[in-house]
């Protein structure tokens, strides 16, 4: 869920969520792009960290959100 001061950014800078994503990565914090998903979650979880996955890479053309 993107934090609350993201969306009052957006919405009075009057920018659009693939900018936002871009400039802000959306309040995310630390992004990992791993092999496994489900290995890395686990492995996070249990050292107690809050982790969830945000994504999937695929081979295409552009930027998606």
């Amino acid at each position: 869920e993107v934090p609350p001061v993201f969306k009052f950014l957006a919405e009075k800078g009057d920018i659009t969520e693939e900018d936002m994503a871009r400039t802000f990565n959306l309040g995310l914090g630390m992004v990992l792009a791993v092999p496994n998903a489900g290995e890395a979650l686990d492995a996070l979880r249990g050292a107690g960290a809050h982790a969830t996955e945000v994504g999937r890479t695929v081979a295409s053309e552009g930027v998606h959100l």
